[in-house]
């Protein structure tokens, strides 16, 4: 008799993690097989874990078939598709890797910001059209002294953006919903794009402290 766990694959994986999951378990490409309902039936008991992306969807209907499911394993930071209060009544543990791509987020974000402050985009298409034998790309602008506006902090640090930018403003979103921002100094000195995004973000996205 096997004694490894038998576990459901949600979604696809890198091979650096695939690759021990599969000397660990039994794993059951759930997400690649054409016979859902037959590995089901045939699997679906014996089922002790879930391992999935933060994209994925993990529905009642499926856990339902899964009578012996313990842990639901989410590769990514991310949970929605997780029915949580499901898990919690049938005591299955859900777990999450948060804080794995934070500083790598902040890398692309402040990376872009860059891209649109320099231009590059711009510039890498003039340069493949062969556009500057014939004149000089114009200038873009530098980030130094600039301010930069944060919507939601969250987990990501400022550390980033300390290397270019002189100022940083940041903006929770318990803050945003106060009456007390929009009477503020606060918003005093910002520039009305940042200030109508700041306005968009406390009225029409859902806000939760």
């Amino acid at each position: 008799m096997n004694s490894k766990p038998e576990i459901l694959l949600l979604a696809p994986l890198p091979q650096f993690l695939l690759g021990p999951l599969w000397e660990a378990c039994i794993c059951h490409s759930y997400f690649m097989t054409e016979h859902k309902k037959t590995l089901l039936a045939e699997a679906g008991p014996r089922i002790r874990g879930i391992v999935m992306a933060g994209g994925s969807q993990a529905p009642v209907e499926l856990l339902e078939k899964l009578p012996a499911l313990e842990i639901i394993s989410v590769f990514g930071v991310g949970y929605d598709g997780v029915p949580v209060e499901y898990c919690r009544q049938r005591g299955i543990h859900v777990t999450n890797t948060p804080d794995v791509l934070t500083d790598d987020v902040a890398d692309i974000a402040v990376g872009l910001i860059l891209m649109t402050s320099r231009r590059l985009a711009q510039a890498e298409r003039y340069v493949r059209a062969q556009q500057w034998p014939r004149a000089p790309f114009p200038l873009a602008h530098s980030l130094r002294g600039k301010t930069a506006g944060i919507l939601g902090l969250g987990r990501m640090v400022a550390t980033h953006s300390r290397t270019f930018l002189t100022t940083i403003a940041t903006a929770s979103k318990a803050w945003l919903k106060s009456p007390t921002f929009w009477s503020s100094p606060a918003r005093e000195g910002l520039e009305p794009t940042i200030w109508w995004m700041l306005r968009y973000s406390a009225h029409s996205a859902p806000m939760e402290p």
